[in-house]
Parts: C-alpha cells; structure tokens; sequence
C-alpha cells in the first residue's frame, strides 16, 4: 500500500514557525511500518509550500491513504487540508494521529473530512489499522466513523518497553535542512552546532493539571539505548548537540546520574527538561560534566496556593534556589512561567516580580492556554467556559505568546488583564535592565 505520511507547518500567534525539531513521531512510525508499505514524504513544514502546490505532489505521488499527525494548534490549518484532500481524492482513507486527534477525536470525526483517529502511542495502532481499514471495529486504540457515528474502541495497551522499538528513521524528510534550520532559528539552543533532538522516554510522574500528555503513566528507555542512538547520531550525521525533546528528563537521582555517565563519553552539548523538586547539586555538577549548556525549568508560578492548585509539587522557597544553584554549576537555567493562571490576583502579580527580581531575570511569560487533554480543559469545559469545542480549536494557532488567552480563568476582565500583564512586563525589566544595563543592548 502507498501511504503518504504528512507533516503539518506549526504556529505560533498565527505565523508560521521556522522548522527547529525533526518530527520524531513520523520518524518512529517510519522505522516501524517501511518494509510493510511504500512510505511517501510530504513534508508542509519543511517545504512551505501553498497547498495548491502540496496537491501537485500529491497527485504525482498517488498515495492510497494519507496519514497525517496533528496537534491541537494545528485544527485550522488541518481541516481545509483535510477537507481538500477528500474533495480530490474522495475513496482515499484520512488517518489523523497525534495531540490533536488523540484528545478531541470526536470534533475530528464529526467536524472534518477524517475517516480514522488514531488515539495516544501509534506504532502499534497505526501498523494494524493499516492492515484492517475495511473492518477496523477490533483494532484497539483508534475512532472511526461508520454509517454516519463515530466509534470508539477499546483502549489500547502501551508499548512496555519501549527497547523494543527501533530508532526513529531521521532519514525519512530532509534531515540536512533540519539541521540548518535549527542552527538559524531564534528557538535553537545551539547556535551553529550540528543539533538533533532525541527522546529519553515518554510521559512524565507528575500531574500538573494545565500539562497535556499524550502518554498517561511514565516509560523510559534504558540507558544503553539512548547511548546506542547518540553513537549512531554521532557517527552518521556529526551530531554536535542534543536537545532532548522529553516532557521531563531529570525525572530521578540514580537515572540522572546514569544518563550523563553515558553522555559524557560523547563529548556533545545538550539540553533537556529539569524540575525544580529534584535538582540538587550533585546532579548539576554530573550535567555539567556531562555537556549540559542549559535546563529547561517549569516554574510557572510563584505562588504557593496558585503551585498547589495547578498539582505541582513544587514549593516557592526552593525555586530561587535552584535556579541560583543551576547557575553556579555552570548551567544556564531556561525559565517557563505563565500568566494568568486560575487564582491570578494582585497579590500574584507581586509575587510575580518579586520572582524575576529573585531570580535575576528579564520578564517572559506565556499566557495561560487551555489544552486538550488536560485537567484544566476539563474544568473548563464543566463551567461552559468552552461551549464551542471546534470553535475553540480552530482560534488555538494564536497560542503561546499572546497577551490575551482564549479563555480568562482570573477574576480581571480581559481589558485589566492584558494592562496588568504589559505593567508587570515594563517593571520587571526597568529594573532588571538597571542591574545589567549591557544587555539591553544585545
């Protein structure tokens, strides 16, 4: 069977994004199902090309089914692909993986042109729906629809070990353009070094109620796999750095300590996710050894009860700490915090500056966006402050840096909300601009 696997362009604020990461997902996917069918690139993030043009090489292609990975702030662009798709080719099948069809598989099937959801690990999934698309009802793990309903099937088992899996097949879109377009771009943590993203794992043990997760629960691979794929990386592509692309890498003392004895015999840079509950200085002094450049912190908070109620497991007096710590090993902490979290107030607010002001930071935020999957949505949904389930995923591309979020979980009206956001901005960095008036300048 000819199966065109198809790669959507990402936003953010509704601009397109420059590729940064190679798609993973696609490339496990690959190494799992070549050899049992003609695997087909189309590539939309990489290439930018109109879809008018995408369809030229679709048609050149003549694929038999198109398999297509989503995220939720990819709806817009997907639905008018989809439904193009199926206008063109209308007996061709629309398989639909990913965050997106994972979590709102109900608004893909009966809101677009899709005919399959494959929900939550596809490797599996997609390799037996693939084999049984005309009776797909015993295929655990997918929707579909059938005579105009959609059904759902058993929940699928996930994969226990993921050494079990092969490598990701790098190989599949452009690697060499990936690689180029990270050493360009302003989100590449590894400016000219030759950088592929990996992953240690799936999940996380935590349960933040704002987090989407694909995978429920927490696997990781083994150490010896991960050093088995950073050789191969090494000696096939001159990999320099690493960007570990895990929800949570420092997940435990003995596995930290493990990994880095692994990546500290390949010489490379590298960066991954850290929490603030785990760090310590014996773990950052082996990173540092190791190669780590910087560490990704979801601070997110600085609020104690505001922490509590988003389930973080985190307690204010150890963050500025471990930042400071982070910093003294030679590691440069990376800060995710948000905005507009539900319990904002203005007491919030100045513990928001006395954080940047602690931790010696210019201000970034994002505002608080509510994602399919998470608790939070849930919440939200219950309290009908989404009524509108598609509506609200076809305006998600605006995400991430927007002053407004789609939805205001503060007891500020929207306007209050956006002026505190740009005041508490301007005051955080007239001060902190004063302490490092060299900065401004780079």
């Amino acid at each position: 069977m000819k199966v065109m696997m198809v790669q959507l362009p990402h936003f953010h604020n509704g601009v397109r994004r420059s590729p940064a990461v190679y798609p993973l997902g696609i490339g496990y996917l690959v190494s799992v199902l070549k050899g049992r069918h003609d695997l087909i690139p189309l590539d939309l993030w990489l290439e930018d090309v109109p879809l008018n043009r995408a369809f030229k090489l679709i048609d050149k292609a003549k694929p038999d089914v198109f398999c297509v990975s989503v995220y939720a702030a990819q709806y817009s662009y997907f639905k008018p692909f989809a439904a193009e798709l199926k206008k063109r080719y209308p007996k061709k099948k629309i398989i639909a993986g990913g965050p997106g069809a994972t979590f709102s598989w109900k608004v893909f099937l009966q809101k677009t042109a899709v005919d399959y959801c494959v929900l939550g690990e596809a490797e599996d999934t997609l390799k037996e729906l693939l084999e049984n698309m005309e009776s797909p009802g015993h295929v655990p793990g997918i929707a579909y629809k059938k005579g105009g309903k959609v059904v759902l099937t058993p929940k699928r088992a996930q994969i226990r070990d993921l050494d079990t899996l092969p490598f990701p097949d790098r190989d599949f879109f452009d690697i060499e353009r990936y690689i180029s377009s990270y050493q360009a771009s302003d989100c590449g943590k590894f400016k000219g070094l030759r950088t592929l993203n990996i992953i240690a794992g799936r999940g996380c043990p935590y349960h933040c109620v704002y987090c989407s997760k694909t995978f429920y629960g927490c696997r990781t691979r083994s150490v010896r796999s991960i050093g088995e794929e950073i050789k191969a990386l090494k000696e096939k592509y001159g990999v320099q750095a690493l960007d570990f692309n895990d929800e949570l890498v420092i997940i435990s003392r003995k596995r930290t300590l493990d990994l880095c004895k692994v990546l500290k015999k390949f010489d490379l840079k590298w960066f991954c996710q850290g929490r603030i509950n785990v760090m310590s200085r014996e773990i950052l002094g082996a990173m540092k050894e190791a190669g780590c450049e910087s560490i990704g912190y979801g601070v997110e908070a600085y609020t104690q009860r505001i922490l509590d109620s988003m389930r973080k497991e985190v307690f204010v007096k150890d963050i500025v700490p471990v930042i400071k710590m982070t910093r003294a090993a030679g590691i440069e902490p990376r800060i995710q915090y948000m905005y507009a979290l539900p319990g904002e107030d203005g007491n919030s607010i100045k513990d928001t500056m006395r954080f940047f002001e602690e931790a010696d930071l210019p201000y970034e935020s994002v505002a608080t966006i509510v994602f399919p999957g998470t608790k939070l949505y849930e919440d939200v949904k219950n309290k009908k402050l989404i009524s509108d389930e598609e509506k609200y995923l076809l305006n998600l591309d605006d995400g991430y840096t927007k002053d407004l979020p789609q939805v205001n979980l503060t007891g500020f009206s929207d306007k209050e909300l956006i002026s505190r956001k740009r005041n508490l901005g301007k005051a955080i960095n007239k001060k902190y601009y004063r302490r490092h008036p060299l900065f401004r300048d780079k």
